[in-house]
């Protein structure tokens, strides 16, 4: 556990996750189940959603939090609902997304 206004005794590998994510130009960035009250959530959120703009991307914020007016600026989408709810809908709407279990499979054109 971390207090508020501690260091993370992981830090520094955290940092270098931050930077590798970074580099690697992301395109879009889903924010889910937090109010962003906490500074330093806030701040990793604000760096992130700054280089996915940068490449046209877009960022998605899921969660009840009323906080979206705050961030509005940053969000490009809000989806207002629980998240264990939004993520089990998009699994049953998106096979891929479950990682395994009801997998689509690549088909190939045999008519080419």
């Amino acid at each position: 556990m971390v207090y508020l206004g501690e260091h993370h005794w992981h830090g520094e590998e955290i940092a270098d996750l931050i930077d590798r994510d970074l580099s690697a130009d992301p395109d879009a960035l889903l924010i889910l189940g937090t109010n962003l009250k906490v500074k330093g959530p806030g701040e990793l959120v604000k760096m992130f959603a700054s280089t996915v703009k940068a490449k046209d991307g877009r960022v998605i914020y899921v969660n009840l939090s009323k906080s979206y007016q705050k961030w509005r600026e940053t969000f490009d989408y809000w989806v207002e609902w629980r998240c264990d709810r939004w993520v089990r809908d998009l699994k049953m709407r998106t096979p891929l997304f479950h990682g395994g279990r009801g997998m689509a499979t690549p088909t190939t054109d045999t008519t080419a």
